[in-house]
């Protein structure tokens, strides 16, 4: 396979193609920022599940089951980050077919998960599980007050 133009140029297609992908976003260009994002995936499809960009035009597109999709997809490379997770959400909200009822599911799940996950490192403050129960693993709890 030949290299593409931009290769050969020694510029970096991918980033060159995201870029201009969320400047046309922030042009109010959607559908021209979700054309740049689909040529990178096809340019190079093992970014394909980093493309948070993307679910956003496809959020804006108001391509709801596209978008949580992609943000799913992000979630299942990168699960720490949880702005994706939230963004799958609203994406099922806005769904006709899922709704705000069925999507509450989906983020009662998430604010469970985050509760039980998040923690600071106890300094000699008084520390409480996530349930306000006195702290049993110090190192797994998060901070209430102190």
């Amino acid at each position: 396979m030949d290299p593409l133009p931009a290769d050969a140029a020694g510029i970096d297609p991918v980033s060159t193609l995201t870029r201009r992908g969320m400047a046309k976003f922030v042009q109010d260009d959607v559908d021209g920022s979700i054309a740049d994002f689909d040529l990178v995936i096809t340019t190079a499809p093992r970014m394909e599940p980093y493309m948070w960009q993307r679910g956003l035009s496809l959020y804006y597109a108001e391509r709801f089951v596209e978008g949580a999709e992609q943000f799913r997809k992000d979630v299942k490379v990168n699960p720490n980050d949880t702005e994706e997770a939230i963004w799958a959400c609203l994406c099922d909200a806005r769904d006709p077919s899922i709704g705000f009822t069925g999507a509450g599911k989906c983020i009662l799940m998430f604010v469970w998960a985050i509760s039980m996950t998040s923690c600071f490192f106890n300094r000699g403050t008084v520390v409480e599980d996530w349930r306000g129960r006195p702290a049993v693993h110090a190192s797994r709890v998060r901070l209430v007050r102190g």
